[in-house]
């Protein structure tokens, strides 16, 4: 089990990431892992975005992470992934629109 992304802001942002081809399911320890480590970090005070992202790229090839859709989001206190809100995101726009709501508050 690996967590594909995982970037801590000054203490006070966590943001989790799992990138997967499309069409292939991401592994129910894998994913109750990347909740369970979200869930925590939100019980210790800081904010949380955790997200699921897809790519068709072969696996010989070096995937733009900031290019892949995001298929399902994480936002503690929710207790459910959910597909993101807005429609069709790729990976730069959801954390960049999170960070700008994290920010605002």
């Amino acid at each position: 089990m690996d967590i594909d992304f995982c970037l801590e802001l000054g203490g006070k942002h966590l943001i989790l990431g799992e990138f997967k081809r499309k069409g292939k399911a991401v592994p129910y320890g894998q994913k109750r892992a990347i909740t369970t480590l979200a869930i925590a970090a939100h019980q210790g005070g800081m904010g949380v975005l955790a997200f699921i992202a897809r790519h068709d790229s072969k696996v010989s090839d070096i995937v733009a992470a900031h290019e892949c859709l995001v298929s399902e989001v994480f936002l503690p206190p929710s207790q459910c992934w959910r597909p993101p809100m807005g429609g069709d995101r790729r990976v730069r726009e959801l954390i960049e629109a999170w960070l700008a709501w994290r920010r605002a508050q």
